[in-house]
């Protein structure tokens, strides 16, 4: 898993192609500090495995299905290339959760100035958009952005400087590829609401729709309004029982004590008659 902060800038030392595959060589400086055989490093965004470690370089293999879904077959010796190594189980979550694993690649359209930041925006196929929303996460060529705008053929993010001198995003123009990572969220809710509409598995007998579907949402939900309402009145019913009772012991209280305060009365009415007879006996 990835984060979306680029360590640092690679620069392609070597490309060797094969029918539908490739070896790539990175020269690097960074990512190097701890990186064994077998470790991940996403590379422009795509997550690749090292499979030889050198000095000041390391290499990948890149298969044909990486080739077809991301823009890593444009690359060049001496291309640059945004670097990042898998995210430390202490480390800062500075960006948002990223796979590594490219839905596929948008084009350049425009990048304009605007003060300190430059505006890029991006067409993509509506396959990709439909995961994009404004103010929500994008990773382009490994970067993890904020969307600041989108619409039904593009969308456009904000770079900062630190962004733009630390990645290869303003090395691009218009008209040049990136690759593309939505955020995984979105795709894991739209996956959990389509899966009540696929049939079950042939080998279980039946044809029977399972998982979540709008209906089993609504039903459920409509079933735990009615048990929490079935609880607020058996609270509210508890609370009553008990007010009840408590007025019923004050009553009982209050009779008990105008009881003691009567007889109280009849005591002291019987002191102040037997203080009498005894003043006449004594005279």
């Amino acid at each position: 898993m990835f984060t979306g902060i680029i360590e640092e800038v690679g620069e392609i030392q070597s490309i060797k192609k094969g029918a539908n595959s490739a070896v790539i060589t990175i020269k690097a400086n960074t990512v190097l500090g701890d990186l064994h055989l077998g470790d991940s490093v996403a590379l422009n965004g795509v997550c690749l495995t090292a499979t030889s470690i050198g000095k000041n370089n390391y290499s990948v293999d890149v298969m044909h299905e990486t080739l077809r879904r991301t823009n890593l077959g444009e690359l060049k010796s001496g291309s640059k290339v945004n670097l990042e190594r898998a995210m430390a189980a202490n480390g800062r979550f500075g960006g948002h959760i990223v796979a590594g694993h490219v839905d596929g690649t948008g084009t350049i359209s425009s990048m304009k100035k605007d003060d300190n930041a430059v505006w890029i925006t991006i067409d993509t196929s509506a396959a990709i958009l439909k995961y994009i929303i404004s103010k929500g996460s994008i990773t382009i060529d490994g970067v993890s952005l904020t969307v600041a705008k989108v619409d039904n053929k593009s969308f456009a993010v904000s770079v900062i400087p630190h962004t733009g001198q630390n990645t290869t995003l303003l090395d691009k123009k218009p008209g040049d590829t990136v690759n593309l990572e939505n955020d995984m969220v979105g795709k894991y809710v739209e996956k959990l609401l389509q899966y009540g509409s696929i049939p079950a598995e042939e080998e279980e007998g039946t044809t029977e729709k399972t998982g979540i579907t709008m209906d089993f949402l609504i039903q459920n939900v409509q079933t735990s309004y009615e048990q929490q309402q079935q609880a607020w009145q058996d609270s509210y019913s508890s609370l009553q029982h008990m007010f009840e009772a408590t007025s019923q012991a004050l009553t009982h209280s209050d009779r008990v004590c105008q009881h003691l305060s009567s007889q109280v009365d009849s005591l002291r009415a019987q002191v102040e008659s037997l203080s009498r007879n005894v003043s006449r006996l004594m005279r």
